[in-house]
């Protein structure tokens, strides 16, 4: 399989060369000349080919800035990745749209946010997400992934999460038991914008706890909690921050 041969007209020196269709790539190098005389024959090499591949993935939505694409969370469509060859030059960018990946005629859930890069070359490849901005945050892949390649065998389980921090504030307090009997007061209101003052204090057995400042604050939304009325632009609420803990000074988070 995959033999060739050439008859030539006369006598003379030859080079075989290759014109490789679409889509395959030359992986060798060429054969030397051949001296050939009228009627003779010799062997003219071999040619060595890449099927060039095609390089896939998904961009989400990490809507609980857990790294980890969990049920519900969306793709995102209009954000760019980008492909780096092995030494590091940057060879094409795409952005993130609906793809019918299967070609049934329709886009389902895991088609939307999709990439796909076409003829990509044999040799080891980089996929960034380039810096999306806007208050977003890359959670999955903020590293990107450095693959190598065989010929023909497609790749398609690269995954980018984004997160983006939600403004609002939540405001609360209550006291609840422990199996003890003791109980445990606290009360608090707290920004997501940190230029606005955050507090905090909880109480329990002669124990107390006064926040001073928060460092960091992120406002989620959380699917798994439901949506009641009234509504609120955040439902989850993770920081942290300093403060004094009966006198001395602490931290929390």
């Amino acid at each position: 399989m995959g033999e060739w041969s050439i008859v030539p007209s006369a006598a003379g020196t030859f080079s075989p060369r290759e014109i490789s269709p679409k889509g395959w790539e030359r992986a060798s190098a060429n054969p030397a000349d051949v001296v050939l005389g009228a009627t003779e024959k010799k062997h003219g090499g071999h040619f060595g080919n890449f099927k060039q591949i095609k390089v896939c993935g998904l961009k989400f939505n990490d809507r609980n800035n857990n790294s980890v694409r969990d049920g519900g969370e969306e793709g995102l469509n209009g954000f760019t990745i980008e492909l780096y060859d092995k030494n590091g030059n940057l060879v094409a960018t795409t952005t993130t749209k609906d793809i019918d990946l299967n070609n049934d005629g329709s886009i389902t859930g895991d088609e939307h946010g999709a990439f796909c890069f076409y003829d990509v070359s044999k040799g080891n490849f980089t996929i960034k997400e380039q810096a999306p901005g806007g208050g977003w945050v890359i959670t999955a892949g903020a590293d990107g992934y450095t693959r190598g390649t065989r010929s023909g065998e497609d790749q398609g389980d690269f995954l980018f999460g984004n997160h983006h921090s939600v403004d609002g504030r939540m405001t609360g307090g209550g006291s609840t038991f422990k199996s003890d009997g003791s109980r445990i007061t606290h009360g608090f209101q707290v920004h997501t914008d940190l230029s606005r003052k955050s507090t905090l204090q909880v109480n329990w057995a002669k124990q107390r706890f006064h926040l001073t400042a928060l460092t960091y604050a992120d406002g989620q939304e959380n699917l798994d909690i439901d949506q009641g009325k009234p509504s609120a632009p955040i439902d989850t609420f993770v920081g942290k921050g300093y403060g004094w803990y009966n006198g001395t000074d602490a931290a929390v988070s």
